[in-house]
């Protein structure tokens, strides 16, 4: 059991095998589902980091799955009871997605650079957000934001590209993810 205030983070690693998909199972003491509180960022093919902070406290169990290439079947990493202490007091859910963020296997076959320099997860302070990604070739590129509410900001977006660079720029309505 892992007691924590707040939240925790918890890192999984594969030395032998890479991890094709990773995704998670957050359970309350009562069984119900709380993937608000989960998100889990992909540092590289075999490594992520699973990001753990509930809305409430109480006992949580914590199920980290994959599949993995060589066997290419799913395959359950990790099982955790985590017992939450203290919670933050403006709690604001994780955005609905039981997978993981980060470049996704077919990176570099889509022409994108190095996905070891993409980083899932940033912070916005001033409500725009700026993010360069380099290319190997120009692929065609759409973009769709949704906050964690769910809600479609896609129309706050602008995608400019060049030869080998993809900016992609937005303005946040609002506080949140």
């Amino acid at each position: 059991m892992i007691t924590v205030e707040n939240s925790c983070t918890i890192t999984v690693e594969s030395k032998a095998d890479v991890l094709l998909n990773v995704w998670y199972d957050l359970y309350d003491d009562h069984g119900s589902p709380c993937n608000e509180s989960v998100i889990v960022l992909k540092e590289n093919n075999c490594k992520y980091k699973v990001t753990v902070r509930p809305k409430h406290k109480g006992r949580f169990e914590l199920h980290v799955n994959a599949t993995i290439d060589k066997c290419d079947s799913n395959t359950r990493l990790v099982a955790y009871i985590i017992d939450c202490v203290s919670v933050e007091s403006d709690f604001k859910a994780y955005p609905t997605n039981r997978g993981y963020y980060g470049p996704k296997r077919d990176y570099i076959q889509r022409g994108f650079h190095r996905p070891d320099v993409v980083q899932p997860f940033h912070m916005c302070k001033n409500g725009e957000f700026e993010i360069e990604v380099k290319t190997t070739a120009t692929p065609e590129i759409t973009t769709t934001m949704f906050d964690g509410d769910g809600t479609d900001q896609t129309d706050y977006t602008l995608v400019e590209q060049t030869d080998d660079t993809i900016y992609i720029r937005a303005r946040f309505t609002r506080k949140g993810y």
